[in-house]
C-alpha cells in the first residue's frame, strides 16, 4: 500500500473530531433542562430528557417539548456514530478514491442535518398560544386531523414534513456534489490502459547505450575507439598508417626498415 492508495490521514481525523463534537452536543442536549410556556406565558420547568419532571401537570404540559429534546439528542448521537463508522470501517476500504476528501468534508455537516431531519419526522409538533394554551399538531408524518387541531395548527405539520424532506435531499446532494468536485481536483493515478504510455510520440528518445558497453569483439567501445584512431605507427595495432619517424631518414616500411628517397 502506498501513500496514494491509503485514505488521507487528515480526513479520518476530521471525521473523528466531528464525531466527538456531535457526541458531546448530544450529551449536552440530553442533560439541559427544557421549559414550556404555561398560563399567562409563565415558564414551566420540565426537567431534562435525562431527568424529566414526573408530576401530572408538568407531564401534560411538557411531554412534547421533552420528547422533542430527546429526538434532537438521539439524532446527534446517531450522526456521531455514522461519522465514526465512516472513519473506521468505510473510508479505509476506499483507498485512492479521488472523491473521498470532498465527500468527507461535506459529511461533517450533511450527516447531522440528515439525522436531525429524519428524527423531526417522528417528533410531535407542539406550541403555545399567546395565552399559554398548549397546541398539539401531531407529527409531520401523521398530523392531527380533528377539527380543533386543524383550526389551531394550520399547516405546521405539513411545513415540518416539507422542510425535513428537503433537508434530507439537500444533505445527500451536498455529499454527492462535494465528491464530484473533489474527483476533478484530486490526484489522478496512472492506469495501465493510458494511451499515452503506448504512444511512441509521447516517449523520449531511446537510450543509445553506455559508451563502455562491451561489444561483440569483447573490448569496450571507448577503448576500441581510443586505439582505432591513435597514430602510433605500430603495424600490429589498428589505426592510421605509420607516420615518418624522421623526415631525413625516409618512411618506415611494414617490415620496420627505413628507405631513403630514391633508393
Amino acid at each position: 500500500m502506498n501513500a496514494s492508495d491509503s485514505p488521507q490521514v487528515w480526513v479520518l481525523r476530521l471525521l473523528r473530531v466531528a464525531a466527538a463534537a456531535l457526541l458531546g452536543s448530544a450529551i449536552l442536549v440530553w442533560v439541559t433542562p427544557v421549559n414550556s410556556l404555561g398560563q399567562n406565558l409563565v415558564p414551566v420547568g420540565c426537567g431534562s430528557p435525562a431527568t424529566p419532571v414526573t408530576d401530572e401537570l408538568a407531564d401534560f404540559v411538557c411531554r412534547d417539548f421533552v420528547g422533542g429534546a430527546k429526538v434532537v439528542a438521539v439524532a446527534l448521537a446517531v450522526a456521531a456514530g455514522l461519522l465514526l463508522l465512516l472513519s473506521e470501517l468505510v473510508l479505509p476500504r476506499l483507498r485512492g478514491a479521488a472523491w473521498l476528501p470532498g465527500t468527507a468534508l461535506a459529511a461533517v455537516v450533511a450527516v447531522p442535518v440528515l439525522t436531525l431531519a429524519v428524527g423531526s419526522l417522528f417528533a410531535t409538533v407542539a406550541g403555545s398560544g399567546a395565552d399559554g394554551t398548549l397546541i398539539r399538531c401531531g407529527t409531520p408524518i401523521a398530523p392531527a386531523t380533528d377539527v380543533i387541531s386543524t383550526s389551531l395548527c394550520g399547516q405546521l405539520a405539513e411545513r415540518e414534513k416539507t422542510l425535513a424532506i428537503g433537508a434530507v435531499g439537500l444533505a445527500l446532494l451536498a455529499m454527492i456534489g462535494a465528491g464530484y468536485v473533489s474527483s476533478a481536483v484530486g490526484p489522478r493515478r496512472p492506469t495501465t490502459d493510458d494511451p499515452t504510455t503506448d504512444d511512441p510520440t509521447t516517449q523520449g528518445p531511446e537510450p543509445t547505450g553506455d559508451a563502455s558497453e562491451p561489444t561483440a569483439s569483447g573490448e569496450a567501445a571507448t577503448e576500441r575507439d581510443r586505439t582505432a584512431y591513435a597514430p602510433t605507427g605500430d603495424p600490429t595495432t589498428q589505426g592510421a598508417p605509420g607516420a615518418p619517424a624522421d623526415a631525413s631518414d625516409g618512411w618506415t616500411t611494414p617490415h620496420g626498415r627505413h628507405e631513403k628517397d630514391g633508393s
